[in-house]
This record gives structure tokens, C-alpha cells and sequence, in this order.
């Protein structure tokens, strides 16, 4: 393990290690991402690809309150089918921050791009950066 202030800084650290136990727990919750998957073969999670793919981005902003948050996880109609369909038990009061939590995985496992910018988080489709360079 790299330890902080030797090669790379504490914040570096850090994300690597949550980033690990995002797929770790993920994993736990829901159907394994196989890194590879064949033509045509269908996931639990292509409907919320497609949603991003239509849609310009999400932005999940530090300081935004619980109504906003909410409100934005809410437009992602796939995503709440999924929260039903593997975890139907989970309290409602928790529901927001499992979706966030499958945006964070997503993003993990390369279906979704994530991005940090000054005041928050902007979740997109991958080739929207490549696409908006062309």
C-alpha cells in the first residue's frame, strides 16, 4: 500500500480505498458488472445507461438540501425500479442514499462517468466528454 505523503497524498488514498469498498459492498446488493459481457446481452442496469445517455448529466451538488437531492435522484425513473427490484426491504429514509450509492458504483465499473467539479459531483454517459470534444 502507498502511504500518504510518500507517493501519493492522503486525498489520493482515500479515494482509492473508497472506491474499493463501493465495489465491495455494491456487489453485495446487487447483480455482479461483468467487465465483459457479450453483444447484445442484456443487464440490470442498461435502462439507467440509456437514461444517461438521453439526458445531459446529473449534478448532486455538496450544499443542496434533502429536497433538491431528492427531487434529482427522482428523474432517474430506471433507477428507483432497480432499488425495488434487489432491494425491496430497504426503509424509505434510506432510499436516496442508495441511489446515490449505485450512481458512485456505476461510475466505478466505467457504465458511468462521475466527475468532481468545485461544488459537487456531475454524473454523465462516458462518451458525452468525447462526444461534446468532437
Amino acid at each position: 500500500m502507498v502511504y500518504e505523503g510518500e507517493q501519493e497524498g492522503a486525498d489520493v488514498v482515500a479515494q482509492l480505498l473508497l472506491n474499493n469498498a463501493i465495489k465491495t459492498v455494491f456487489n453485495t446488493l446487487f447483480p455482479e458488472i461483468k467487465k465483459l459481457k457479450k453483444e447484445g446481452e442484456a443487464t440490470p442496469y442498461d435502462a439507467i445507461a440509456a437514461w444517461f445517455t438521453s439526458k445531459e448529466a446529473l449534478e448532486l451538488l455538496d450544499d443542496m438540501d434533502d429536497v433538491y437531492f431528492r427531487e434529482q435522484l427522482n428523474t432517474i425513473n430506471p433507477l428507483h425500479a432497480l432499488i425495488l427490484k434487489y432491494q425491496p426491504d430497504v426503509l424509505e429514509a434510506d432510499v436516496p442514499f442508495l441511489k446515490e450509492f449505485v450512481l458512485w458504483a456505476l461510475s466505478e465499473y466505467k457504465i458511468l462517468n462521475k466527475e468532481r467539479f468545485t461544488t459537487g459531483f456531475q454524473f454523465n454517459d462516458p462518451l458525452a466528454n468525447y462526444i461534446r470534444g468532437l
